[in-house]
């Protein structure tokens, strides 16, 4: 019956099959055609494949004495047998296989742990890498309130410490004004978009700065959930291009007062 080398097929009981009987048994077995022949007579028939003229099958043990296969030969010439010799031959051959077996499993699975290990370290790696750029950064973001520039530096310096951390092409930074209820725009770099006037203002419930505002909490929108807040009501008069591909917006919160708001997008569909 012919098997692919990949396949993975149910272990019988020994009744069924000699090879299982082999491996459950952890001994060898020595199988005639007579022996063969009487066990279809007495209905104890092995089934599958055809009987051998003489069948031997070996176990495979490995060094803790766990059976974890079995080794086989067989002659199907009429009359043919192997000689006590042979016997004695192939059990010595098994063991030399059942250590090969073991050890090539054994580099198989060193070699697998070794990946998996690189693997982590190099996930460390990159993490520890990472802690340390977003901490130079929050203290740049700290220098800046100590080094009396004036508001405009002071943005243009922010974008390009973002874009030290994430992707930062469009950046967009308001600022809630609570007496009024009011967001204004001091800073937006957009690909697509002008700024809008100085002194443009517009009602704090508007837009993506709007909603990100009202939710007090970190947003990531694409497209999909973009229309899906559209539809529902929660995200209205929003202004500019939304064709971005994705667009994610922290609120700035300070003892618990809302300062306003940060988002940043992308319009490349290869930016997420």
């Amino acid at each position: 019956i012919p098997l692919n080398s990949d396949e993975l097929v149910p272990l019988l009981s020994g009744d069924k099959s000699p090879t299982a009987w082999v491996i459950h048994s952890g001994k060898p077995l020595s199988v005639t055609a007579e022996d063969f022949a009487e066990r279809e007579a007495a209905g104890q028939d092995w089934g599958k494949g055809t009987n051998a003229e003489h069948w031997l099958g070996m176990p495979l043990i490995d060094g803790d004495g766990n059976t974890f296969g079995a080794v086989v030969i067989q002659i199907y010439t009429h009359g043919s047998r192997y000689s006590d010799e042979d016997i004695a031959l192939f059990e010595l051959i098994s063991h030399h296989i059942a250590h090969a077996i073991e050890q090539v499993q054994f580099t198989s699975r060193l070699e697998r742990a070794i990946a998996d290990r690189t693997q982590s370290l190099e996930q460390e790696v990159a993490e520890r890498r990472r802690g340390e750029t977003l901490q130079r950064a929050l203290f740049e973001i700290s220098a800046l309130s100590a080094r009396g520039i004036d508001l405009d530096v002071f943005y243009l310096e922010l974008h390009r410490i973002m874009g030290g951390l994430l992707y930062a092409k469009n950046m967009i930074v308001t600022i809630y004004h609570e007496s009024d209820d009011e967001i204004s725009f001091p800073y937006l770099a957009d690909e697509k978009d002008p700024a809008p006037p100085r002194d443009f203002r517009r009602p704090a419930g508007h837009g993506f700065s709007g909603f990100i505002l009202m939710s007090r909490r970190p947003q990531r929108i694409d497209q999909e959930r973009y229309r899906s807040l559209v539809e529902k009501g929660d995200l209205h008069s929003t202004l500019g291009s939304v064709d971005f591909n994705s667009l994610i917006g922290a609120p700035m919160i300070y003892q618990d007062r809302l300062l306003g708001v940060i988002i940043l997008q992308s319009y490349d569909s290869t930016i997420e």
